[in-house]
């Protein structure tokens, strides 16, 4: 329509001249005016025609340009006519593809920094004044279980999402602040969640503030570090405390001259050494836990393991002789992995001793056998057992079933502990399977490489 309008146009500009021509030059003559007349008839059609030419390019140059402004840039304009408009039209096309190529590297660092911002493990949500969502990331959403599409919450108020009402506060309290505020917040779920939620004002490009911008971590396994640092220290202190005082208070009494008698003082240097061996084999284990941690790799070497079962039950074989209880081995003569020997030897030497101590049982089996993709190197016993609630901190440091017990029977509350750091160390994991009045069954569980 626009360019029937601009070929009309000047279509009837070149049709005023022309009559205004032929009125100023117009003579009442017979052949003058027959003349005239072919001569305005021809220049009419001659002005169609020149009209046409000035139009045709001008209309594909003006459609050409309709569709670059719509975002089709892909085109180009191909027009003949003058040189001028050959030129615009190249002007035009090189115009189309410079924006063509801004726009798609704009495209590219937007879909380069969206993509990043949905990937952080860190929470991110930006809010508006008025309590609305501008941008959220997955992370976010995962933190309070939220099954949504980022995208489809822009401009949702936050607390048709986010039911947490310690959150909720948190970002109101955000908005009503000008500076930087940090709280730890607990997510309740399937699992009790920490979050560390730090919030900063938002401003626009004129310095105004538009929002609250709040960055999450979370923390969980930080604060369960955190607690297993401080149960460790206790246990450490309260263990190395106990024997360290019957030592000192032993030591003070035979000093202090009130034991005359040399029976009497045999006893309490017995006492006194049985309590610095405790005192020994706690240190011991500290450094040997203290290593394992440290190591970033152990030398593994492919072995056979029924002579590494053979010297861990001859270590113990004067115990299990004393409490008149029967070590059996079940391992076939080939069966080989690739591991640290005198580690696994530790491992299945601390794994009989608790047997030895506690099972309350007359027969032990230490066996090895290949399932599935793994070794399996265990220690079952037919004793007491222990009760399922115990199985998920029984390899902790210094978790102890009966406390007094352990105690008493010499146990530093390590062993355990030790025995899935050296299985960790090899590739593996250290599990348990046990039922109270039904036994114990204690399983090193090595990948086959």
């Amino acid at each position: 329509m626009k360019g029937k309008k601009l070929f009309t146009r000047i279509f009837v500009s070149f049709l005023a001249i022309e009559t205004l021509i032929f009125l100023t030059l117009f003579r009442w003559e017979t052949n003058f005016f027959i003349e005239s007349a072919v001569v305005f008839l021809l220049s009419v059609f001659a002005s169609y025609f020149i009209s046409r030419y000035i139009c045709r390019p001008l209309e594909e140059i003006r459609k050409g340009a309709e569709d670059f402004a719509s975002g089709n840039l892909n085109q180009q304009i191909s027009v003949s006519g003058s040189e001028e408009m050959e030129a615009l039209a190249d002007s035009l096309n090189r115009m189309a593809k410079e924006l063509k190529k801004r726009i798609e590297k704009i495209s590219l660092q937007k879909s380069e920094q969206e993509a990043m911002f949905l990937s952080m493990k860190e929470g991110v949500l930006a809010i508006n004044s008025s309590e609305q969502i501008i941008r959220v990331n997955r992370a976010t959403l995962d933190f309070f279980n939220i099954d949504e599409q980022p995208v489809n919450l822009k401009r949702r108020p936050v607390y048709e999402i986010i039911r947490n009402a310690d959150m909720l506060e948190f970002i109101r309290k955000s908005l009503n602040t000008d500076g930087h505020l940090e709280e730890e917040i607990t997510v309740l779920g399937e699992k009790e969640m920490v979050l560390l939620v730090n919030a900063d004002p938002l401003y626009n490009a004129e310095k105004k503030k538009i929002g609250t911008l709040i960055v999450m971590n979370d923390i969980t396994r930080v604060k369960e570090w955190d607690k297993m640092r401080q149960e460790f220290v206790a246990n450490v202190s309260h263990e190395l405390k106990t024997p360290i005082t019957s030592i000192k208070g032993y030591v003070e009494t035979l000093l202090g001259g009130d034991v005359k008698d040399a029976a009497t003082q045999e006893k309490f240097l017995r006492i006194i050494a049985k309590h610095s061996e405790r005192l020994n084999a706690i240190i011991s284990d500290l450094l040997q836990l203290a290593k394992l941690d440290k190591a970033k790799e152990i030398n593994l070497e492919e072995r056979n393991l029924l002579p590494i079962l053979e010297t861990a039950v001859q270590n113990c074989t004067a115990e299990a002789r004393e409490k008149d209880i029967k070590i059996e081995i079940s391992c076939g003569a080939d069966l080989k992995a690739k591991v640290n020997e005198s580690l696994l030897e530790r491992a299945i030497i601390n794994l009989l001793e608790n047997a030895l101590r506690y099972s309350d049982t007359k027969r032990i089996l230490v066996y090895a056998e290949k399932k599935d993709e793994n070794i399996l190197i265990g220690v079952k016993d037919w004793g007491v057992g222990i009760a399922k609630e115990h199985h998920e901190r029984l390899f902790e440091r210094f978790y102890r079933v009966d406390k007094g017990r352990s105690r008493e029977s010499g146990g530093t509350g390590l062993g355990l502990s030790i025995v899935k750091h050296i299985a960790l160390a090899h590739n593996g994991r250290a599990k348990v399977e046990s039922e109270i009045g039904k036994g114990s069954n204690f399983v090193i569980e090595l990948p086959v490489i």
